[in-house]
């Protein structure tokens, strides 16, 4: 797509996202998301940075993960359900989900710079002892988090854990997935696959 000015954007951007919503007092409020730009892609969906308009006014930047509605882990969105609902801080924080066209939507928080990329960015390509150590403090924090919902994140890897967008030194959690439920008889853990 060309816009009037010259620029170019990627087959998504600029893709205009509609649904209605019904408010307490019964009137419908039209939501819009326009794409601003391609973040990634996963094993099952798209990532999205998306302006969120009310009234063709921009009033949040919000990040939209979008999964064919067939492939769609109704996990992930009991996660970040429960989540929202505890208010978890260092876990993604849910805002929104919607169904349009074969395609079901997530409205997260936008995040900041996952692990992988924190590092390839750092001087060296590494993080100072003390950057490193406040990062993994935040780590078990947002560990301890999932874990008190009574999940296991499981794919733990630095593409997972990024930063917030407004706290640079802050962790966030993100893509649960693969999260696994358990439950704690006396000392002992016990594991529910979820299949």
């Amino acid at each position: 797509m060309v816009l009037d000015n010259g620029t170019i954007l990627d087959k998504d951007e600029g893709k205009l996202l509609m649904y209605l919503s019904l408010e307490n007092d019964g009137i419908y409020l039209v939501w819009r998301y326009v794409i601003v730009r391609f973040v990634t892609s996963g094993t099952v969906g798209n990532v999205y940075v998306a302006a969120q308009q009310q009234n063709h006014v921009t009033v949040a930047e919000v990040a939209l993960k979008e999964v064919d509605e067939d492939e769609f882990d109704q996990k992930e969105l009991h996660v970040l359900q429960l989540a929202a609902e505890n208010s978890k801080d260092k876990m993604l924080q849910l805002r929104d989900t919607f169904v349009s066209g074969h395609n079901r939507y997530l409205v997260t928080q936008v995040v900041g710079s996952n692990f992988e990329d924190l590092r390839s960015n750092a001087t060296d390509q590494k993080l100072t002892s003390v950057e490193a150590a406040n990062l993994c403090v935040e780590l078990l924090e947002a560990f301890q988090q999932i874990h008190s919902l009574g999940y296991l994140h499981v794919d733990h890897k630095p593409k997972n854990v990024c930063v917030s967008h407004a706290d640079q030194k802050k962790v966030v959690l993100v893509d649960f997935g693969e999260a696994t439920q358990f439950r704690k008889v006396g000392h002992w853990m016990i594991l529910f696959i979820l299949l």
